[in-house]
């Protein structure tokens, strides 16, 4: 039973590494990474669950990284009463544990000769197939036309977005060049060599920023600790090298040349225009207030985007709202740091910072070698720099290059100190504590039940939102209700539940959801807005402006909210605050054509009360972050 559970584990471990990039999702769109989550929650802890079950499961306190580990997962569940989402708070501890689990696993299994080959091959071919149909889609013959929710040309695969798989693809990419460059022989060479140029293919065709100069930072890192390996495969005019040197930057230039929307964000590094600026700088800015006002724990995990609103509003640069019109409800602050600190304050931030410190210092004193020491440093450069500017961690598959890449940094270290402390590695079948296997295999069957629950939960979303864009309401409804029961205090699929409610013809049903979805979200302004519509419809006139009022305070770049304030104002006979809120849209949106039909009707002397509540949306929103 023994060996039976270890194998179970060894297995779990190898789906959780190399099957959740490939967990695939249709349509396109961001909630393709819940079911990657999903897997990896529940493989990853039933992998620590089996290899606990056999008898193989360590003191982790004893080890280097062994503290920060377990600092992060306690604070993360202990957190969760405390968050202003439990939900997202307990998905967030989910892969915390997850992401633990595979750090103190990989140099486990990993140390076995004949299973980290295995692991090798099958984390090749399964990266070689998402960089394979990434290209597809960006020659436009993706058969499953993932691809058209982003122009069919920048590739996405099975992330959900390019910018995720652009990150995924810039680590990886410098991990494998680190390879090709300091590998033994020329076949080692060859062969990381390609994975590394198929990674920065994708890399390019992605086109994002933020993954360019990933990608630049760990070929910078690599080739520094690398450059007298350089010169001596130059000097020897090796093949694969001039190969390697010569595709890299002649793909590079052509890219830049010719294919288009590359050239443009390019020379948008250097000259970056403000738009971006001030996005980014005013999400940094909301993160900032968040943590002054959560310093210790935070806001709890995952929850910046629910309090988004709040803090932006404050945020945004005066003058500028209308930069923020169609980015409002983003859901992150384009900043892995600052995302842990406004939602774990210093408390997981420091535990972070621990754990990377510990996880580098072990890596610099083992005895990595040359070879997987130069690939573990560029990766690390790599995923530091896109960290900074994107948020590479809310991606499943990124987090598993995170995790592993801590667990076969300080893998040296701690071999040395189990065995110094133990003695050798313990044989499957060896004791294991038994407080520490209750407590592994409860959070496997949590993770798997929660798990369930989110899988679930996404695919009635998803179809609620294939009727939506048919027009079938009722049923989208019904599907919503579903999605939400089973994702307890999310907000998405309340509020598009309601949304189907009033395309329904049933607006006090949608305005009696939107209250309880206010209740639990008092930040969210397309909540307010549309509770003005609804209130609107039903002749509620004067609690529809109390509501839209609401909405524009914590959305001052929505053109839409401010729109329909201007309609109650003028059912209210109040021109002159309608023609204000129908200027403010205007301003924000010069061509919209109700704005402009709203303040010509307040403009006219005759306009007076009655012309109607509040118009709701004319296509179905897009759901709430």
């Amino acid at each position: 039973m023994a060996r039976l559970m270890d194998r179970l584990g060894w297995q779990c471990f190898m789906a959780a590494c190399c099957v959740t990039p490939l967990v695939f999702w249709r349509p396109a769109s961001d909630a393709m990474l819940v079911p990657q989550w999903a897997f990896l929650w529940t493989f990853a802890l039933a992998a620590l669950a089996a290899f606990c079950a056999a008898g193989g499961f360590g003191a982790v306190g004893r080890l280097r990284t062994g503290p920060p580990l377990g600092g992060m997962v306690l604070a993360s569940i202990a957190g969760i009463p405390l968050a202003f989402r439990a939900s997202a708070a307990s998905r967030e501890a989910l892969g915390l544990m997850a992401g633990a689990s595979l750090a103190w696993l990989a140099p486990k299994f990993l140390a076995d000769g004949g299973r980290k080959k295995k692991f090798l091959l099958a984390f090749i071919l399964a990266n070689t197939a998402l960089a394979a149909y990434a290209g597809l889609q960006f020659l436009g013959l993706d058969p499953l036309q993932w691809s058209g929710a982003f122009d069919d040309s920048r590739p996405f695969a099975t992330m959900g977005n390019p910018n995720f798989l652009g990150g995924y693809f810039a680590v990886l990419g410098c991990a494998a060049a680190g390879l090709a460059v300091a590998a033994p022989s020329w076949r080692n060479r060859a062969a990381w060599s390609g994975l590394a140029l198929a990674a920065f293919s994708v890399v390019l065709a992605a086109q994002t920023r933020g993954a360019w100069l990933a990608a630049g930072a760990g070929l910078l890192w690599a080739g520094w600790k690398t450059r007298r390996l350089i010169g001596r495969l130059a000097a020897r005019r090796d093949p694969v090298f001039a190969f390697f040197a010569a595709a890299l930057v002649g793909g590079t230039l052509l890219s830049a040349a010719f294919l288009p929307g590359v050239g443009p964000k390019a020379v948008s590094i250097v000259r970056p225009d403000w738009g971006q600026y001030a996005h980014r700088a005013a999400a940094a800015r909301a993160a900032l207030l968040m943590w002054r006002e959560h310093p210790i724990l935070g806001m709890g995990g995952g929850s910046f985007r629910h309090g988004f609103a709040r803090f932006l509003a404050v945020a945004m640069p005066r003058g500028e709202e209308r930069q923020f019109g169609d980015i409002y409800s983003e859901p992150w602050t384009h900043s892995d740091i600052l995302q842990n600190l406004a939602e774990g304050g210093v408390l997981r931030a420091g535990f972070l910072a621990w754990l990377v410190v510990c996880a580098a210092s072990a890596g610099s004193v083992g005895d990595l070698g040359r070879v997987s020491g130069v690939a573990l440093g560029a990766g690390i450069a790599a995923f530091g720099v896109h960290a900074m500017f994107s948020m590479p961690m809310a991606s499943a598959p990124v987090a598993v290059l995170f995790w592993l890449w801590i667990g076969l940094a300080a893998r040296p270290v701690q071999m040395k100190r189990v065995q110094q402390a133990e003695g050798p590695m313990p044989a499957p079948g060896g004791s294991s504590g038994m407080p520490w296997k209750r407590f592994v295999l409860a959070m496997a069957a949590a993770a798997a039940f929660l798990g369930v629950r989110l899988f679930g939960g996404a695919i009635y979303s998803r179809e609620g939102r294939l009727l939506l864009e048919d027009g079938n309401w009722k049923e989208a409804r019904v599907y919503f209700g579903k999605a939400g029961a089973l994702n307890w205090d999310d907000r998405r699929d309340l509020y598009m539940e309601a949304y189907a409610m009033y395309e329904e013809g049933n607006p006090a049903g949608s305005a009696a959801a939107l209250e309880r979805e206010i209740a639990n979200n008092p930040y969210y302004a397309d909540s307010y807005a549309d509770l003005g519509s609804a209130l609107g419809s039903m002749g509620r006139v004067s609690e529809a402006e109390s509501r839209l009022q609401t909405a524009v305070s914590l959305n001052p770049a929505n053109a839409e909210a401010w729109y329909r304030l201007g309609v109650a104002f003028l059912a209210q006979n109040r021109r002159q605050e309608a023609a204000a809120a129908f200027e403010r849209a205007l301003v924000l949106a010069p061509e919209y054509g109700d704005a402009k039909q709203g303040l010509a009707a307040a403009s006219r002397p005759s306009s007076r009360a009655g012309q109607g509540p509040p118009k709701a949306r004319s296509r179905p929103p897009s759901a709430p972050n």
